[in-house]
């Protein structure tokens, strides 16, 4: 009878110990749920950034775009006025120096344009 009593103590014993060992991994288990759960929702959160990066990047690019097109322009104008002020400055040395034939045909020429 005492070694029927010693088998159900260390049987009661094991399923104690079983028992503990259970509950202790259903707690972690619960625990690295709920640390899934948070990786998933800094997931969606951290995606949906990245979208709004990408979207802001296509953007960024397709304004850069627009002023270099812009900036090309403006070169070219800032290339045709300079070309403009030194023939006027050729015409006015002309025009002080008494050739005021040449002033009078750039002026006729500029009103044409």
């Amino acid at each position: 009878m005492i070694d029927n009593e010693n088998q159900s103590f260390i049987k009661q014993s094991k399923l104690e110990s079983s028992l503990k060992l259970l509950e202790e991994n259903n707690s972690k288990l619960i625990s690295n749920q709920q640390l899934f759960e948070q990786m998933q929702l800094d997931l969606k959160r951290i995606t949906h950034e990245r979208d709004l990066a990408i979207v802001e990047k296509k953007q960024f690019i397709t304004k850069l775009e627009t002023l270099e097109i812009e900036y090309a322009k403006l070169e070219e104008i800032n290339l045709n006025l300079n070309e403009k002020i030194k023939y006027l400055e050729n015409n006015l040395e002309h025009f002080q120096q008494g050739n005021s034939s040449l002033c009078f045909n750039y002026l006729q020429k500029m009103m044409l344009v």
